[in-house]
């Protein structure tokens, strides 16, 4: 399990997938010109949906990324 969560840079060197996968998340967000909903989010990164909603609810709490009442995701106004 602990293997899944570990994966290998360019250089062999070991990094957090899913911290990896925040920042992604994080950069799409940035990059758009609207909120986007978790599905859009989970399509532009190739995973699956409840991966996505996992990091934007972790980002929610850090007041980092917010949620319209439809549910789409925009960064944070903090």
């Amino acid at each position: 399990m602990f293997a899944d969560m570990v994966e290998r840079s360019k250089n062999g060197v070991a990094r957090s997938q899913t911290l990896s996968r925040g920042i992604r998340v994080l950069e799409v967000l940035a990059g758009a010109d609207r909120p986007l909903s978790i599905d859009e989010v989970a399509a532009e990164l190739g995973v699956h949906r409840s991966i996505v909603y996992r990091i934007v609810r972790t980002l929610e709490d850090h007041r980092l990324v917010a949620r319209d009442p439809a549910g789409r995701c925009a960064l944070g106004d903090d």
